[in-house]
């Protein structure tokens, strides 16, 4: 990576950090089923999700696409990916 006008080494440090952070997070996806509660759904709304079954909690989640299926049937399929700038760590339990 080059990162030009980086002119300190505390600079230097802190980009470093922040690439290596954005390089090492997981990709997390998901597909859900919704009810029409969720019809205002739209890509890049963010949500949270969890899942207690897997120990997922309050992961931030970006939705990638939404299918809103028919009136009929009342279902919506929402497709989500664990959010870049989701900092915490915590989302997932500890092994």
């Amino acid at each position: 990576l080059h990162f030009p006008g980086c002119c300190t080494a505390a600079l230097a440090q802190k980009l470093a950090s922040r690439e290596l952070g954005a390089a090492s997070i997981p990709m997390v996806k998901a597909s859900v089923i919704v009810n029409r509660n969720f019809y205002q759904a739209r890509p890049g709304d963010v949500f949270t999700f969890t899942w207690p079954e897997l120990g997922i909690d309050h992961m931030v989640m970006r939705v990638a696409r939404v299918d809103l299926g028919s009136l009929q049937d009342g279902r919506i399929q929402i497709d989500m990916l664990r959010d870049i700038f989701d900092v915490s760590l915590g989302a997932f339990p500890v092994p």
